[in-house]
């Protein structure tokens, strides 16, 4: 599926061994998914950096209120 919105990111689990930012796709004001790919480990969002507070588009799985990616574009949203 293809989703379109942009990625934030949010610090979470404060005071534990996974805290850290999380990346997060924002599609609307009440949808957000949190972003991962089969690559990374869903903390280690750092390879989309790059892209915060950008407009993009994401293909990939919808898994509860996760979202595996398979790829991000920034092109010409």
């Amino acid at each position: 599926m293809k989703f379109t919105g942009f990625i934030r990111f949010y610090h979470e689990l404060e005071g534990t061994k996974s805290e850290g930012d999380y990346a997060y796709l924002e599609v609307d004001e009440n949808t957000r998914y949190r972003l991962y790919s089969a690559e990374h480990m869903a903390q280690d969002s750092e390879y989309l950096r790059k892209y915060e507070d950008m407009e993009v588009s994401v293909e990939g799985e919808v898994e509860d209120e996760s979202l595996c990616i398979n790829s991000v574009n920034d092109e010409k949203i």
